[in-house]
């Protein structure tokens, strides 16, 4: 078994079931000679349903770690590649690795089409597939092609619809209308009702749980705890919302 049929196996074991390839020449600068970028996501709820019973027998892997679910992935990871050479670097989709756009890098591994809402829509998740991490390798591998239809093409929109925020126009989203609304209003707080009423992929939607998670990190710590009547001495993380505003 190749060093890549062993990560997409023990990945698969935790519910990350979304792999894509892409050329990696373009990123040079990340890692010298790359040929290939293999991307690792999820879609629906497997992945998180592991990472909540991983919690229940395990309370500490909430409790000590500022982000829990970063931490369990690289955990994972590691388990997966746990000396990688020099001819390969991970870059994971987490608060303390190095910040990459995983969207395009998505798109150009096949994973799915910019959608509307400004994520990536999977064909057969939607909008409810969550990219991990990013594996640079010298090694060259084909890359992955999507063949269907960008399904935002032909929908009346129902994501700009169910904004409240009004954080759209004919192009898409616009963040920076976004992170204004939630610095004024707690209506968003805790979900995404643009994200919710998309139609594609709805067998698919996370739990009220996970969609509460990565909506709010810090409240949706809480609502874990409280879920699984753990004590929690960590605040959490906040949605910076305001460094949104500003960078835009």
């Amino acid at each position: 078994m190749t060093w890549l049929n062993n990560i997409q196996s023990h990945s698969s074991q935790i519910g990350l079931n979304i792999f894509g390839i892409a050329d990696g020449k373009p990123y040079q600068d990340i890692l010298k000679g790359c040929q290939s970028v293999i991307v690792i996501a999820n879609g629906g709820s497997q992945m998180w349903n592991r990472f909540i019973n991983e919690i229940r027998k395990t309370p500490h892997l909430l409790t000590k770690e500022e982000h829990p679910l970063d931490s369990w992935l690289q955990k994972n990871f590691e388990k997966a590649d746990p000396k990688p050479p020099p001819s390969r670097r991970w870059i994971r989709c987490a608060a303390n690795d190095q910040f990459i756009d995983f969207r395009p890098l998505s798109l150009q591994a096949g994973l799915g089409h910019h959608s509307h809402l400004g994520l990536i829509i999977h064909p057969k998740y939607g909008l409810w597939i969550s990219l991990r991490a990013a594996i640079f390798t010298t090694e060259y591998f084909k890359p992955t092609e999507l063949n269907t239809d960008n399904p935002c093409d032909s929908c009346i929109k129902l994501c700009a619809k169910h904004c409240p925020g009004n954080a759209f126009d004919e192009n898409g989203w616009l963040i920076s209308h976004c992170a204004s609304f939630h610095q004024t209003s707690s209506i968003c707080e805790i979900s995404c009702s643009s994200r919710l009423s998309c139609p594609i992929g709805e067998d698919y939607k996370h739990s009220s749980l996970a969609h509460h998670y990565h909506s709010n990190p810090r409240s949706g710590r809480q609502a874990i705890c409280n879920y699984l009547d753990i004590l929690d001495q960590e605040a959490g993380q906040e949605q910076a919302w305001k460094n949104w505003t500003d960078s835009s």
